[in-house]
């Protein structure tokens, strides 16, 4: 039986909590064998991907607040 747990990465800039849920094969493949983040989720969003490099690094920024930096360029 595949589980699945939450993982919930904090945004850097607005405090914003987010929330994407894997399994724990899917983690383990991440986190220990060190397997790219597109090879485990390739059916998955660059956004949702995101989440879960945040989640490991400690450092996360949601989609508004890049959304916002993007726009700052344009200034």
């Amino acid at each position: 039986m595949t589980e699945s747990i939450t993982l919930l990465p904090k945004c850097a800039t607005c405090g914003t909590q987010e929330s994407v849920m894997v399994t724990t094969e899917d983690l383990n493949a991440y986190v220990f064998d060190r397997r790219l983040v597109q090879d485990v989720w390739s059916d998955w969003s660059p956004s949702e991907r995101e989440k879960v490099i945040g989640w490991n690094s400690g450092f996360h920024t949601c989609g508004d607040c890049f959304q916002q930096l993007g726009d700052d360029d344009d200034v």
